[in-house]
């Protein structure tokens, strides 16, 4: 019988990594990317992170509260990973300790001191959801989509990197979307 490989079940596999300083921690939004990983590619690929605290109802993912960064992981591989932009004490969250790059050069702190700020640099979001708490910003790029969390105050708290939620058609009636389905790709 071979070697089976570690699931990303019960027990912690980030646990076993080292965190490796020679790694930068930065998000390429050109490439979709969480330092060297992109979605789909295997959790080990992340182990550059050091050890991380498991936690999400199903234990699927790995939380970073001290670097602001959180991951999702489906069959061992990368689903999907958050930044905060802003400490989230409520979620016990710092801001994100590493780097944003965007067309090829790093992002200032200030693209995110509000939404006009994020959409003057990003365009218009394929759809803007809002309520009391917040308002989520969805842009769609085909496989990969990007929402930003603006809190009531108009800053922007967090970017999360995942497949298009918005390609359920129960969570674009949830979301009450009224554009087409998919949407024209966007440069970006």
């Amino acid at each position: 019988m071979g070697l089976l490989p570690k699931r990303f079940t019960a027990t912690n596999p980030s646990a076993e990594w080292r965190e490796n300083p020679l790694v930068p921690l930065e998000v390429d939004l050109d490439r979709h990317r969480l330092g060297p990983v992109a979605l789909g590619d295997p959790i080990e690929k992340l182990s550059f992170l050091g050890p991380g605290r498991r936690s999400g109802a199903d234990k699927s993912w790995v939380e970073y509260p001290m670097k602001g960064l959180t991951f999702g992981a489906k069959d061992a591989a990368l689903d999907w990973f958050t930044v905060f932009l802003q400490p989230s004490p409520a979620a016990r969250f710092g801001a994100f300790r590493g780097r944003l790059k965007f067309r090829g050069s790093p992002l200032a702190p200030a693209a995110f001191a509000s939404e006009p700020e994020a959409v003057r640099l990003f365009g218009e979001p394929y759809w803007r959801d809002a309520d009391e708490d917040e308002a989520l910003l969805f842009y769609e790029f085909g496989p990969v989509e990007w929402q930003l969390e603006v809190a009531p105050s108009g800053a922007v708290t967090a970017l999360t990197v995942s497949p298009p939620l918005l390609a359920d058609p129960e969570q674009r009636a949830f979301y009450k979307v009224s554009k087409p389905w998919p949407p024209p790709q966007a440069a970006g």
